[in-house]
């Protein structure tokens, strides 16, 4: 059995880069949210599917238990669907 291939993620250097790009860049206003996947570690998908009952402010946490993907039938239309290994995290 073949095993997966190991990620390989941005450095902190390259991190900082990309959003200092978005910070200055005069064309797209995105820093918050590319700051978000950075710092949560967030798919796309569960990013763009938060909703404030995710967020537990007591305990500060944020809670994945569904993402917003792409149906089947249509690119332009999201369903709200379990994470990709369906579990919570």
């Amino acid at each position: 059995m073949e095993s997966k291939p190991l990620p390989k993620p941005f450095t902190v250097d390259e991190v900082k880069a990309i959003i200092n790009w978005f910070e200055t860049s005069k064309y797209y206003k995105h820093a918050d949210y590319v700051k978000c996947l950075f710092w949560k570690g967030t798919r796309t998908s569960e990013a763009i599917g938060l909703q404030w009952k995710h967020i537990d402010f007591n305990r500060n946490l944020l809670l994945l238990y569904e993402s917003l993907g792409r149906n089947k039938n249509s690119t332009s239309k999201r369903v709200r669907k379990g994470t990709k290994t369906n579990k919570m995290r």
